[in-house]
């Protein structure tokens, strides 16, 4: 089979047409975690047990968890009664955009051992890499700074450090930059001012219509093996040949020709959201 990579992209003028959102009080450094389930919930764990032992420098932080497992994130920090927290399970995605452009920073963490409920710790690589770098275009859509997680490769690529987001690689790294963000306004300003400017020339609709339509209507650029053997996280039905991913999961355009919009390793050079 021929297949084709295509990053992912943020709707910009979807998310420029949307007013800020009311769920988010006034008064308080609201920063948002969001994910689909308890990943990055781990880290999470940690900046919010750091913050936990200084309420007086973080008497202003609100963190807003937006997440698929809510119960299960609440549980594990909500015992930390020094720092307000906000918890939703899930928002209709109009909503949702409105949040991230009322927040004051977002999140996105991700470390080995946030999966240990539903992958061996020896495949949770993987499974990092292959996530996709929405969080950052979000983020970055709204002019709101990131913080993102060094463990996962798309966002070591997507963002550069210092300029249009952050990269942590240990909680010393996630807390430096929290602290930097929440007490330099003007940082943030410029950090979210460049990230937006990296979402319009790199991640706009408008720009993935075009190459989707390349796919269509001509040739795929990648060729690989019909065996090449990949990993799937067990919701997906666990490690099956790379043909029966593709028949199976993945929708085909034509015999020839397929647009990819799932998730595979990195042995075959597809990290790949639509």
């Amino acid at each position: 089979k021929l297949v084709t990579t295509i990053k992912t992209h943020i709707n910009i003028p979807t998310i420029d047409g949307l007013p800020k959102s009311d769920l988010i009080p006034n008064g308080y450094f609201n920063i948002l975690f969001t994910s689909e389930g308890r990943i990055g919930a781990l880290t999470l764990y940690k900046i919010v047990e750091h913050m936990n032992q200084y309420p007086k420098k973080y008497k202003d932080i609100n963190i807003i968890s937006i997440t698929a497992g809510v119960a299960q994130v609440r549980s594990i920090i909500n015992k930390f009664r020094n720092v307000k927290k906000t918890y939703y399970e899930r928002l209709p995605l109009s909503e949702f955009y409105s949040v991230v452009k009322s927040v004051d920073m977002v999140l996105s963490p991700g470390e080995i051992g946030d999966l240990d409920y539903m992958i061996p710790k020896e495949m949770q690589q993987n499974w990092l890499d292959s996530k996709s770098c929405v969080k950052y275009t979000l983020a970055g859509a709204a002019s709101i700074p990131c913080i993102v997680s060094a463990d996962m490769r798309e966002y070591r690529q997507a963002v550069k450090q210092g300029e249009t987001g952050f990269i942590a690689s240990s909680l010393e790294e996630w807390i430096k930059y929290i602290d930097l963000l929440h007490e330099d306004k003007e940082l943030r300003e410029r950090i979210g001012k460049e990230a937006r400017r990296d979402m319009e020339e790199n991640y706009h609709v408008s720009k993935r219509a075009l190459e989707m339509l390349e796919v269509i209507n001509g040739k795929p650029k990648i060729k690989v093996k019909d065996q090449k053997r990949v990993w799937l996280p067990p919701i997906a039905g666990g490690p099956r040949t790379f043909h029966d991913t593709l028949e199976k999961y993945l929708p085909i355009v034509s015999s020839e020709k397929m647009v990819v919009t799932g998730v595979l390793d990195k042995s075959v050079e597809s990290a790949i959201v639509v």
